[in-house]
């Protein structure tokens, strides 16, 4: 149960019995996820974060819009 609290809260997590992931709003304005290295694979940077704003309006990866 942790870590599905803890990915629904970050707006990414995956879709059960599936190698796909949905996206949501964050309660983050800002997260970042390491490795054991220190090395970072994904940081997510939510604009305007508020409990109003329940939709996602667009999503970047390395820069182009998915």
């Amino acid at each position: 149960m942790l870590a599905w609290y803890i990915f629904t809260s970050m707006g990414f997590y995956p879709l059960a019995s599936s190698s796909t992931y949905l996206i949501d709003s964050s309660v983050f304005d800002r997260i970042t996820i390491r490795r054991n290295n220190g090395q970072c694979i994904l940081t997510i940077i939510v604009h305007n974060n508020s409990i109003e704003i329940i939709y996602v309006e667009r999503v970047l990866l390395n820069g182009k819009t998915l």
